[in-house]
């Protein structure tokens, strides 16, 4: 009862500070009943009768370890955390490289603004090819589609049903994206192409099993991830932490502000 209330007042408080900085909390009209299904599959409806919300988890965070291939070599992964803000949009991945020559990668993302931190929240250098790549990770976690599919514009929803399983289409800022929902209504597959600047029209698919309720506020997501850029498995991960509505922030580098015009 103790732990309901608290997780009660915390979702309170991250909606109030959606809402005082000019973001909307989630789905304000009718929502389909399939990605009504999916989002208390997920742990994202709270509350009951004026004060019950399909989106409430807003931030989510994990851990985990695994490996990943990247400039065509593949590495082990010691120590990868990420995190991300639907409100935002924001997106930060830090990923710990093991061995002697292990590298520290961490990438960020705020709107359509993505840069390099040398340690979080330490601006490196800017990266906006990293933009399209980034948000398709946010969007892709399970959380993360369907509160994007909600948003989106009713008719340009689409959903069917193949090979068995339920499909939902749609495009979030411009992004074409996928997803298979298991028969609970949890993402299995989700595929985003983006428009890379150099490298062209990408294909981006993750792949999730085994979900699992983390902290025990029955919001789950997946024991494994496995992430393919144009058919090659890029990030394959374990999960080993997972926490809903943390508490995370994504700062625009001052270098990468826009300026205010001269008046």
């Amino acid at each position: 009862m103790i732990r309901q209330s608290l997780l009660a007042l915390s979702l309170a408080l991250v909606a109030g500070m959606a809402h005082a900085q000019g973001h909307a909390p989630g789905p304000t009209g009718p929502v389909n009943p399939l990605l009504e299904k999916a989002s208390g599959a997920l742990g994202m409806i709270r509350g009951v009768g004026p004060m019950r919300t399909v989106a409430a988890i807003n931030t989510i965070q994990f851990k985990a370890t695994g490996s990943m291939v990247e400039g065509g070599k593949r590495s082990t992964i010691s120590a990868l955390k990420a995190g991300g803000s639907f409100a935002v949009p924001g997106w930060r991945i830090d990923i710990q490289q093991s061995g002697p020559g292990g590298q520290r990668i961490i990438h960020a993302l705020n709107g359509d603004i993505a840069w390099k931190e040398s340690t979080p929240g330490v601006y490196a250098q800017a990266a906006p090819e990293l933009a399209g790549d980034l948000a398709a990770q946010l969007w892709s976690t399970p959380q993360g589609v369907i509160r994007a599919a909600m948003m989106a514009d009713s008719k340009d929803l689409k959903v069917s049903r193949a090979g068995g399983a339920d499909v939902i289409e749609f495009a979030v800022h411009g992004m074409p994206v996928k997803a298979l929902l298991d028969a609970a209504g949890r993402p299995t597959h989700v595929e985003v192409r983006v428009q890379h600047p150099s490298s062209g029209p990408m294909l981006i698919e993750t792949d999730y099993t085994g979900y699992k309720d983390w902290d025990g506020y029955d919001v789950v997501f997946p024991t494994t991830t496995v992430r393919k850029i144009n058919g090659v498995v890029v990030l394959d991960l374990t999960t080993t932490e997972f926490r809903s509505n943390p508490y995370v922030v994504f700062p625009v580098p001052a270098p990468l502000r826009p300026q205010a015009k001269p008046q």
